[in-house]
C-alpha cells in the first residue's frame, strides 16, 4: 500500500464519529461515514451459557436508487434502516458541509465524487 492511500485511509478513520442508533442503544451505532457496527456486548445463550459477542461492521444493501439499507434485529423484532436518513437525523447539523442547516431533502442518491468516496455526512448534496 502506498503511503498517500495509508495517510488517505487514517485520516477517513481519524474523521469517522460513531452515535447509538435510536431505540437500538447498546446494540448498533452509525457513523458520519454511512457505516453501522453492532456493538460488542455480553449475551447469554438459551443454556445459560454467557458469551461475548464482537463488535463489527454491518453490511449494506444498496438498492437501485442508492439507497443504503441495513438490517436491525434483536430477540422478536427486525427492522430495516435506511441509513442515509438516519446520518442526515444524527450528523446533519454537524456537519461542514451545510452551516448548520438542517439536512436537505436530497432523496436517497449520494453524492458522486471523482475519489470515490462518496458515503461520508459531509459528502451529501446540501
Amino acid at each position: 500500500m502506498s503511503d498517500e492511500l495509508a495517510n488517505y485511509l487514517d485520516q477517513i478513520i481519524c474523521d469517522e464519529r460513531w452515535l447509538p442508533i435510536p431505540d437500538w442503544e447498546g446494540l448498533y451505532s452509525v457513523s458520519n461515514r454511512f457505516r453501522v457496527r453492532t456493538e460488542p456486548r455480553k449475551t447469554e445463550r438459551a443454556n445459560g451459557a454467557q458469551f461475548t459477542t464482537q463488535g463489527c461492521i454491518r453490511r449494506l444493501d444498496e438498492r437501485k436508487s442508492g439507497a443504503l439499507m441495513c438490517k436491525l434485529r434483536r430477540p422478536g423484532y427486525e427492522q430495516t434502516i435506511h441509513v442515509g436518513r438516519l446520518v442526515d437525523e444524527l450528523f446533519g447539523t454537524e456537519t461542514p458541509a451545510n452551516n448548520g442547516h438542517p439536512p436537505a431533502n436530497n432523496g436517497d442518491a449520494l453524492a458522486n465524487t471523482d475519489d470515490g468516496v462518496a458515503c461520508a455526512a459531509n459528502n451529501r448534496g446540501w
